[in-house]
């Protein structure tokens, strides 16, 4: 027995055998680390497998036979029976090779699909798709559109109330879709969508550092090989069968990003608003479109045919929801408004582009060849769930007309457009009760330092529209004190005599800070003109503070004594906002993401640079001092409301506890901004609540709506007019 062993690890078959194995391990690990790299598909990897597993027996009975010819020379035989020896392995090799390379070459036909044209099936709708087949010459539907009803399981809700976040392979076949985990990360899935069967592809952590979601948005390469999306801000990829995923992109973008066919990605850069183009596999960018030092954000790019020409969305950085649409010509580099009102544009096959508006998708005919409106805007889906500060939108649509979209409505939560809401107090003890007054679009809730007066912004439902309003506790009386339709964000001064407040213009930019009398009985009156948002004043009204800038640039300034600081308060890096002055006049407190994540601060005042203490652990926004400036409120990550206490601010030496759980939050709304205020006594608190989370936000599933040849039913909706 030992002598076999011993003459079968000195054989051919032993050696090459070991050979070949430890070479295809090496290939196999390459595989999946390299064909990434150069942006190979599946079929490539899989078939170098094939061919590996099958190249095994082929080598080995080639060493058998080459073993054969050893031995006879070794045994001297002679030159003619070499020769025999010889013939007979030739025959052994054409006798196992040539059927061998006969069914490597079946295999390699069959599983390497490189321009083939394959059958898909849509439920009743039968259509050739391809990689690069994409125009509706291939689109054979029936006439009448067919609804359905698709489950994808619990997905829960992050904090701005969004369910999750859609997208679907140009040829219909696959879903992606985000779920939100209990810790607040978020699961990307993918679903083909013949089997129902939804798999985990990514497990994203998911980080609040710019003060909202900057996570998710997943959507497909145009072959369906790969799933882009953003991890806190930036863009990354990972193939849809699962891989390690990769970073594509060192800049932020919060708006998402677009796929070409040309193997380009379209994105913003959310550091100045403007459009980018790279490879898909992460290289240099390229302008595209935008100016520098601009308030406004181009956002949405979605290219429209292959020489470059694109629809995508002008907004302010408040609220993608007061956007409109542009086109850019790239035969002529230029561009031009197109669609007043809307965001989030995609054009359609079927001669449409679609775009959402007042959380409905609406579609107009569009020429591709003259890039021309050739028809009337007109709603044609109502109801999808949208979150309109940040053009989220739940809708996706394929290339042969399979539409998905997820029943809901508009959320805007601190938005010129915000859905109504519940004005409600949560009690200490756990105990709520709901204020009388009827649902509205309210926002920027502020509680007068005496407690008995509220100062809202309401918005009134259309674009821009929104004015402040005082509510009366104990009277129950709401009165408006502002009528422009261009103002919101209002704070107290410090004896509940004023409102000071911002307004913007048409396009939602801020334009200046104004004052106007708590009773009603003055005017509005200019204070300041080169402002973004009031956000405090000292105890004495001779200090104001305020915000300006535009995202990551954005920063806080003084007006004191009538003039304006030229430099920010803060010299530190990171995008600070959310700033008060203690009602003692003694520190101001802010938050920043200088960190990493937002964290919430505090300095003396009006001696900044004397000191800084961190007062939050785990992340926190929205900070708002006690009556008394012996405690901070604070939300933090997870949902709930915090507290610091026991704040030295009368002498040099700070000190503070750590931060304690107040209130466990559910269903109430963030605008990570300013949307809840305490009560001067400090044993209750105000929120607003929506009367829809009581029932759709937390149903147990998640039921999206799909249509078959919706396509055909753009066409009847919304026919182009024909000119004579």
């Amino acid at each position: 027995m030992n002598s076999l062993i011993s003459r079968f690890k000195a054989s051919n078959v032993a050696k090459v055998g070991s050979a070949y194995v430890l070479v295809s391990w090496v290939i196999i690990q390459l595989n999946d680390s390299v064909l990434p790299t150069f942006e190979a598909p599946s079929w490539v990897g899989q078939t170098i497998i094939f061919l590996l597993i099958l190249g095994l027996p082929i080598t080995l009975v080639i060493a058998w036979a080459s073993q054969s010819n050893d031995d006879a020379a070794q045994a001297g035989k002679s030159d003619e029976g070499r020769a025999l020896i010889d013939d007979k392995l030739v025959r052994r090799l054409l006798f196992v090779g040539g059927p061998s390379a006969a069914i490597a070459g079946l295999i390699t036909f069959f599983v390497m699909p490189t321009n083939q044209v394959s059958e898909v099936s849509l439920g009743n709708v039968s259509v050739k798709s391809s990689t690069l087949a994409n125009s509706l010459e291939e689109y054979t539907p029936e006439t009448k559109p067919v609804r359905s009803s698709l489950i994808i399981g619990q997905t829960r809700s992050r904090r701005i109330g969004m369910r999750t976040e859609l997208g679907l392979s140009q040829d219909g076949s696959r879903l992606v879709f985000n779920s939100y985990g209990e810790t607040g990360g978020i699961n990307i899935n993918l679903l083909e969508l013949d089997s129902l069967e939804p798999v985990l592809v990514q497990d994203v952590n998911l980080s609040y550092d710019l003060g909202y979601c900057n996570c998710g948005g997943p959507s497909f390469s145009p072959d369906g090989e790969w799933i882009l999306y953003i991890e806190n801000s930036l863009l990354h990829r990972v193939r849809a069968e699962g891989s390690a995923p990769q970073e594509i992109s060192d800049v932020e973008s919060t708006f998402g990003a677009y796929w070409t066919e040309d193997n380009n990605l379209l994105f913003t850069n959310f550091r100045d608003g403007m459009l980018y183009k790279m490879t898909s596999a992460g290289r240099s960018s390229e302008l595209i479109e935008g100016q520098a030092d601009s308030n406004l954000v181009h956002s949405f790019p979605f290219p429209i045919n292959a020489s470059g020409t694109l629809i995508y969305t002008v907004h302010p950085n408040e609220s993608v929801s007061l956007g409109d649409i542009y086109i850019l010509d790239a035969s002529e580099g230029s561009s031009r408004l197109l669609i007043e009102d809307g965001f989030n544009a995609r054009y359609a096959p079927s001669g449409h582009i679609v775009f959402i508006r007042d959380g409905s998708l609406w579609a107009v005919p569009f020429d591709v060849d003259t890039l021309e409106i050739v028809g009337e805007e007109v709603p044609v889906v109502t109801g999808i769930e949208t979150w309109a500060d940040r053009g989220l939108s739940n809708y996706a649509f394929s290339n042969y007309g399979r539409l998905v979209y997820l029943p809901g409505e508009q959320l805007t939560p601190g938005g010129a457009r915000v859905f109504q809401s519940n004005l409600i107090w949560l009690n200490k003890d756990g105990s709520e009760e709901e204020i009388d007054l009827a649902p509205q679009a309210f926002s920027f809730p502020e509680i007068s330092p005496d407690g008995s007066l509220l100062a809202l912004t309401i918005s009134e439902g259309a674009r821009s529209s929104s004015d402040i309003w005082v509510y009366d506790f104990a009277r129950k009386t709401l009165g408006k004190r502002t009528f422009s339709g261009v103002a919101s964000r209002s704070i107290w001064n410090s004896d509940g005599s004023e409102l000071y407040f911002r307004t913007v213009d048409t396009y939602g930019v801020a334009n200046g800070i104004w004052s106007v009398p708590t009773n009603g009985t003055g005017s509005p009156e200019m204070v300041l003109l080169e402002a973004d948002q009031p956000l405090s004043t000292a105890p004495d009204d001779t200090d104001l503070i305020y915000s300006r800038g535009v995202g990551a640039n954005r920063n806080i300034f003084s007006f004191s004594q009538g003039v304006a600081s030229s430099d920010p308060i803060f010299s530190n890096t990171g995008v600070i906002s959310n700033s008060r002055i203690s009602p003692d006049g003694n520190w101001i407190s802010y938050v920043s993401v200088e960190s990493g994540i937002n964290q919430i601060y505090v300095h003396p005042y009006p001696d900044v640079n004397s000191g800084k203490w961190q007062i939050s652990i785990n992340g926190g926004n929205e900070p708002i001092w006690s009556a008394d400036s012996s405690q901070i409120y604070f939300i933090g990550a997870e949902d709930e409301l915090y507290s610091v206490t026991n704040l030295n601010t009368q002498t040099e030496q700070f000190s503070a506890s750590l931060p304690e759980i107040v209130l466990e939050l559910e269903d109430v709304q963030f605008s990570r901004v300013r949307n809840y205020s305490v009560h001067p006594s400090g044993e209750k608190f105000l929120f607003m609540r929506s009367p829809r989370t009581e029932g759709l936000l937390n149903s147990d599933v998640v039921s999206l709506v799909m249509v078959e040849n919706w396509f055909e039913e753009l066409k009847r909706l919304a026919p182009p007019q024909i000119s004579d």
